[in-house]
């Protein structure tokens, strides 16, 4: 049974109320999902089953890690300070 649930909704409640503990937990759930992630597309590349619904899942997990991957480099400098324009 999937948990994540809980995981995202402790982790949006800890960014409106910031307890100190919010930018590790931030981490940590950061890091874990991309390991799930990478984890499931590693299986599923190994040995690909192409129905509907295994593809489905491999596309919105590419998706997940890709897209905020792409964008940092155009939202961050190398110091991490905000890029305008």
């Amino acid at each position: 049974m999937d948990f994540w649930w809980v995981a995202h909704i402790w982790l949006g409640w800890a960014l409106i109320r910031r307890p100190r503990y919010t930018f590790g937990l931030a981490i940590v759930v950061s890091v874990v999902e991309i390991v799930i992630v990478v984890t499931k597309c590693v299986g599923f590349l190994s040995e690909p089953q192409w129905d509907i619904w295994r593809t489905k899942l491999v596309h919105q997990q590419v998706l997940r890690v890709g897209v905020p991957l792409s964008c940092c480099p155009h939202t961050c400098s190398q110091d991490g300070e905000s890029v305008k324009g």
